[in-house]
Order: structure tokens, then sequence, then C-alpha cells
């Protein structure tokens, strides 16, 4: 949706370019911390200030986390800008490879060019001794939460950001993925007879995507070392686009 808002109006595209891989890897990096503090809960950031305290020998409180979280989020940034600048440029000089090498044009291949097969992997069956943890767990948190009784999880913090990680995916494993797989599901089972033919023009998309990698790399193999690889992603690029 950001892209579509972006890219409306052509006549800003390179600030336009700037913009989206600046808003990409920021969201990226915002959703990691957020990983870590779902993860880990407030001990991890404890833990890192404790310990970037006794490595500076300071004995005050300094919020340390905050300013490694701020650093982590302005590198993705300045990364962004960089992606951002090198991805416009892309654009623009792939017309030019177009009309200047045009032995990279590779010609359309028909459907039946180079099929694709999928082969499935049976899923593993859910372990009984996974599932016992996961209760044990989760009582134990439970208790530990609304004080019943003595506390039986450890008091010390290491263990209880290992604890409560291992708690945090095993829930997610066993309850919420499993739901959220059924909506999905359930979903794309009614949307699918709306959508058959979006569908059926991706699946036709595949072999010839297939055909363009395969031939893009043997185009390239007047080249040697890294400058086969520059020339086979100008071929892909080329292609791709057209």
């Amino acid at each position: 949706m950001m892209g579509q808002l972006l890219f409306y109006n052509p006549r800003f595209f390179r600030l336009s370019c700037i913009l989206l891989a600046v808003f990409a890897l920021v969201e990226s990096a915002i959703q990691r911390i957020l990983v870590l503090s779902v993860l880990y809960g407030n001990n991890f950031w404890k833990a890192m200030n404790d310990f970037v305290s006794n490595l500076a020998g300071k004995t005050s409180a300094t919020n340390y986390s905050m300013a490694v979280a701020m650093g982590y989020l302005m590198m993705h940034v300045f990364i962004g800008m960089i992606v951002g600048v090198f991805a416009g440029s892309i654009v623009w000089q792939s017309t030019s490879w177009s009309i200047l090498h045009e032995e990279y044009m590779i010609p359309v291949a028909s459907e039946n060019t180079t099929p694709i097969t999928s082969e499935g992997k049976k899923k593993r069956k859910i372990k009984y001794l996974f599932v016992f943890i996961w209760m044990l767990l989760t009582a134990l948190f439970i208790q530990s939460y609304f004080h019943i009784g003595r506390s039986i999880l450890p008091a010390n913090t290491l263990l209880q950001i290992i604890l409560r990680s291992l708690l945090v995916v095993l829930t997610w494993y066993f309850l919420i993925n499993p739901l959220i797989s059924a909506l999905i599901k359930k979903w794309l089972a009614r949307e699918q007879v709306r959508s058959v033919s979006d569908i059926n023009q991706v699946a036709l998309l595949l072999p010839s995507t297939k055909y363009i990698f395969l031939k893009s790399w043997e185009l390239s193999a007047a080249a040697k070392g890294w400058k086969r690889l520059s020339v086979f992603f100008k071929i892909v690029l080329v292609n791709t686009l057209r």
C-alpha cells in the first residue's frame, strides 16, 4: 500500500524510491525490536543496561538500551536512503541497457519450456513432550504472575528470560499459529473462487520466470568471476521489467 501511494505520481520517482526503502527498512527494524520485547520482556533491556553499565564502570542508572535501539533504527534509515538511491538509478539504467545491449533480450518462452515440480514434505507430528513442557511452563507462569503460593519459577533474570522466550515460542506454535492458519485457510477458500483468474495468471508466470533466470545465466557465461554476476543481474532485471 505504501508503494502504491508513493508511486502514484511518477514525477517524484527518485524521492519515492528513497522513501519506500527507508519506510521498509525502518518497519523491519521496529519489528525486530518488538519481537525482542515480546520474547524476552523488559528483563532483556534491563540486563542490557546493567551489562553496559558494568562494562563502562558506571554506577548511575542510564538507559543504554534506548540508545542502542535508536542507533539501530538510524542505521536502517541511512541504509534505506542508500538502497533507495541505488534502486532508483537501476530502474533508469535498465532502459538504456535494453537499448544498448540487444543481446541481453531473451525471447519469450512457451508455457511448457520449463515445467516446475514441487515436492511436498509431510509435517512432523507434534511431540507430546513439548506439549507437556508448554503446559507446565504456562501453569508455572500463571502461578508466579498471580502470586499463588510460593513462586516456583527462579528469580534469576537470565533464567526468567530463557523461560519466557520458550513459553512465548511454544504458545505461538501450539495455540496462536494453528488458530491463525485455520482462519487464513478459511479466508483463502472463500476468496479462491473470485480470484481464480489472477491465480492462474501468476501460475503461468512461474515457468517463464525460471526460464529467464536460466537463460540469463547462460548469456552471462562470457564474463568471468564477479563480473559475470553483475552481467547476470543486469540481464535478469532488464527482462523481468520488460
